[in-house]
């Protein structure tokens, strides 16, 4: 069976990182979009990188999305507030 040629894949996880304000761990609803498949151990050793960051969600997104070569789509509630990025 021949591949599609072009394909939409999409990956859900949550990642955590820690606040730079607060040094509390964030936990945020990830989605990421490929149009290549990208391995689970792939996303995952990704994950664990971005896991020892003390960073923004803003500043979290773009190096997942870096690492993974992909568009990554965050979203995390800070003090009542939803916070969604793209990158």
């Amino acid at each position: 069976m021949r591949a599609p040629t072009k394909m939409k894949i999409t990956y859900t996880l949550t990642i955590t990182a820690v606040c730079p304000v607060d040094n509390q761990a964030d936990a945020y609803e990830c989605v990421i979009s490929s149009q290549r498949t990208i391995p689970v151990e792939e996303i995952l050793a990704a994950a664990k990188d971005v896991a020892a960051l003390v960073a923004f969600q803003e500043d979290v997104t773009v190096v997942f999305a870096r690492s993974l070569r992909a568009a990554v789509k965050t979203t995390g509630w800070h003090s009542g507030v939803k916070t969604e990025v793209e990158a």
